[in-house]
């Protein structure tokens, strides 16, 4: 079974593809799967094998549209602004690999606790390449931060901030 995703998007763009409930099938290669899609281009993301070919496969997609190259090096002589301005001293509420999500993409994340309606900034210059502002009950604890109010930026050197909990 052939995993294909086309884009529709004006911009080149990183997706992530991850199969789910699987059904007498196997992915070939580690997922998720990470496809670069350039506008219009259509590609292959990945395969699935039947198991036992008596059986009816089965399965599902979940995949997502990542920001910046996640193959992009950091350059390191760039220096961060705090997202909120100021220069007051403010608690981080989680740090680099905290407990509670970040792992993985966020490892290096870091979590302020500021009062509802602080004014966020940019912590550095770039392309805001998403918003969500429409998901009013979600909580940090919903278990789904692809549906969290964000902003993303993308910055000169492929990497992205991304300010969410919002």
């Amino acid at each position: 079974l052939r995993l294909e995703l086309k884009s529709r998007s004006a911009r080149t763009s990183w997706v992530v593809l991850e199969p789910r409930d699987l059904v007498n099938v196997k992915p070939l290669g580690q997922p998720p799967f990470r496809v670069r899609l350039a506008p219009g281009e259509t590609r292959l993301a990945g395969r699935l094998v039947i198991r036992n070919p008596e059986a009816p496969p089965g399965y599902g997609t979940r995949w997502r549209v990542l920001p910046g190259d996640p193959h992009a090096v950091h350059d390191d002589r760039w220096r961060y602004r705090m997202p909120f301005g100021g220069s007051r001293s403010v608690a981080i509420s989680q740090g680099y690999q905290g407990s509670f999500s970040h792992r993985g993409a966020n490892a290096y994340a870091l979590d302020f606790a500021m009062p509802k309606g602080t004014p966020i900034l940019a912590a550095r210059g770039g392309t805001i390449v998403e918003v969500v502002d429409d998901q009013v009950a979600r909580g940090l604890r919903s278990g789904d931060d692809e549906r969290d109010n964000r902003v993303v930026i993308e910055h000169a050197d492929g990497t992205f901030s991304l300010y969410a909990h919002l």
